[in-house]
């Protein structure tokens, strides 16, 4: 905005937050007293953010994910789920989107994987043998299945593994083949070694 000397009328956003209220027949703004306290506030002295993963899962925790994401698509001569960074993905969803109560019977999944582990070998499961990662998750696939559509904590993981994994830039770069839509529709297209499946719009691979 400029004046008729063509100088420019600097607002605040204290001022701009006051004038937003007043043109609104002077009603009072949901929370505007605390915009306001955040308009004097030196940025500098606001507290850091706190990524909310740290309430709910610990770096060793995450680690965890990571090597159990690695077990279930590990990397052969294409990347597998630990350099997509799908062990942060997985402690993201699970925060950001699971209910108390999933998120409640995915974290009790993780301490049991760790037990069993340690009933089994005398050890955590990342300090296992791939062998015996191996071992472990095909078990835990075993009772997830036979659980049928009960919530089941390794049948989250295996989902989550592969959402976070064919939606990585790791995935998109090196597995899948994008094609912008719409495009040429091909209705019968033959895989092969040499030919990647095609990579959907914020979702898993598709084949036409």
């Amino acid at each position: 905005m400029t004046n008729k000397n063509s100088q420019p009328l600097l607002w605040t956003r204290r001022e701009a937050i006051l004038r937003a209220s007043a043109a609104l027949g002077g009603a009072t703004l949901i929370g505007q007293a605390l915009m306001l306290a955040g308009c004097e506030r030196d940025p500098a002295e606001a507290p850091a953010a706190k990524d909310p993963r740290d309430e709910l899962f610990s770096d060793a925790d995450v680690a965890l994910l990571d090597e159990i994401a690695e077990t279930i698509l590990p990397e052969t001569d294409t990347p597998g789920a630990k350099a997509a960074g799908v062990g942060p993905f997985i402690a993201l969803m699970v925060t950001d989107t699971y209910s108390p109560q999933d998120q409640g019977v995915f974290k009790e999944g993780l301490a049991t994987i760790d037990r069993e582990c340690q009933q089994t070998y005398g050890k955590n499961f990342v300090e296992l043998s791939s062998a015996e990662r191996l071992g472990i998750a095909e078990r835990l696939d075993r009772e997830q299945f036979d659980a049928g559509d009960a919530v089941h904590y390794f049948r989250m993981l295996k989902e989550l593994t592969v959402l976070g994994f064919f939606t990585s830039e790791t995935a998109y770069n090196e597995i899948l083949e994008y094609v912008e839509s719409p495009g040429r529709y091909d209705g019968c297209r033959e895989l092969g070694p040499d030919v990647r499946m095609l990579a959907g719009h914020g979702s898993g691979p598709f084949n036409t």
